[in-house]
């Protein structure tokens, strides 16, 4: 009976430990979860990006892959804010964020870029089919109802559109300084 005994509690001092350690694991999923997505678009944050963006370029520049970099502005956002309000603003980029994720390969990766702007790394990607994916994104965007439904004011825009600009790295673009600055020239070209 004392073998048994102390068995017993063994077998419930191992339980304990196996609990505890399991909580503990799932607690450091949801924390480096939370470390790298932005809270308000549920998408990547800016961190991530950056670690991401230059992982990716330099397996591309290594391999000689196509690599393409999508930069999203939202059109008029201060607008939004400013008549709407900060709390139709965060709805809309939580909005935007489900369109974005929703629009993108598993192979992409969405990052919030600071504001209302937004990054899509395209990896294995040529320009000209991430020219594809940008036009497919904007037509999403403006034909989805990403302004909250009590927006009735009278001089509230009347629908969100976005502006893209596409950027590859290559012969104008070596590095991931100037394939965001690509990128960034591109965005101002489409607005």
């Amino acid at each position: 009976p004392v073998v048994f005994f102390f068995g017993a509690c063994f077998v419930l001092a191992v339980s304990g430990l196996s609990l505890r350690t399991a909580l503990d694991v799932r607690r450091v999923a949801v924390l480096e979860l939370e470390n790298i997505t932005d809270p308000l678009m549920a998408i990547h944050n800016r961190r991530y990006l950056e670690r991401r963006l230059d992982e990716e370029v330099a397996r591309a520049s290594r391999y000689g892959l196509p690599l393409s970099l999508l930069m999203i502005d939202v059109d008029h956002f201060k607008n939004i804010n400013d008549t709407l309000g900060h709390q139709s603003g965060d709805r809309v980029l939580t909005a935007l964020g489900r369109l974005i994720g929703d629009a993108c390969r598993d192979s992409d990766i969405a990052a919030r870029f600071g504001g209302e702007e937004m990054v899509i790394i395209a990896p294995n990607t040529k320009a000209s089919t991430a020219v594809l994916l940008a036009e497919r994104l904007r037509l999403t965007v403006e034909s989805a109802a990403l302004l909250p439904a009590d927006a009735g004011a009278a001089d509230a825009p009347a629908r969100v559109t976005v502006s893209i600009g596409v950027a590859e790295l290559g012969e104008h673009a070596r590095d991931v300084a100037a394939l965001l600055a690509s990128a960034d020239k591109a965005v101002y070209r489409a607005k």
